[in-house]
């Protein structure tokens, strides 16, 4: 009887694996089934080619003469001047002027000037702030990639004291004597290093 019995078990647990072995058969099947995509079509995969050539050509465009300019080299000594006997005014024109040089260095609109410009005035300066450290990383990661000689390597980080120590001072009614003088630098550094890039490419071209 227990011989019998063993046996009866042991069939009954080798046509339970044979079952459960052909539902996960059946179930993968369907899965399957479910998971198998249509064929695309030659043209379907030249279609979505042509959309990604399109938008890096977009990405890559040459950007206008309203968008980009060559770097204009300036006298820092006027530069200065011209900060103080106009109140700062000079330094939102200074930004606009930035903007389209660095989008000449990179060879593509990274900024637009008129954003710019308009998001400065908006922000009284504040966003101007911003995108002068912006244009110091990018000047020095430019000055960097061309071998200018004497460059300043934290250019950005220098502009960035520069310009958080004057927010932070012009606070406080005595502060703005010494917040004004470190604006004035954090923007003088910047040109100095345009003037660098300026005289590098000067001697680069034929």
């Amino acid at each position: 009887m227990q011989t019998e019995s063993r046996a009866t078990f042991w069939t009954c647990c080798v046509r339970g694996h044979e079952s459960t072995q052909d539902a996960w058969r059946a179930g993968s099947s369907e899965d399957a089934a479910l998971v198998r995509r249509p064929r695309r079509s030659p043209g379907w995969y030249n279609q979505r080619i042509g959309r990604f050539h399109s938008r890096s050509n977009v990405l890559t465009t040459k950007p206008t003469a309203d968008e980009a300019s060559d770097i204009k080299e300036r006298d820092i000594a006027v530069l200065v001047l011209l900060m103080i006997v106009t109140c700062g005014l000079y330094w939102f024109y200074l930004c606009f002027a930035w903007t389209k040089e660095i989008n000449g260095l990179a060879g593509r609109v990274k900024y637009q000037p008129w954003v710019v410009l308009l998001v400065n005035i908006v922000t009284c300066g504040l966003a101007g702030l911003v995108f002068e450290c912006l244009f110091a990383f990018d000047i020095a990661q430019e000055a960097g990639s061309r071998g200018v000689p004497q460059r300043m390597e934290n250019l950005g980080v220098w502009v960035i004291v520069c310009n958080c120590a004057a927010t932070l001072l012009s606070l406080t009614a005595y502060g703005v004597v010494i917040a004004i003088p470190l604006g004035i630098l954090a923007s003088a550094l910047v040109q100095v290093e345009l003037n660098k890039l300026a005289a590098t490419k000067l001697e680069s071209s034929p």
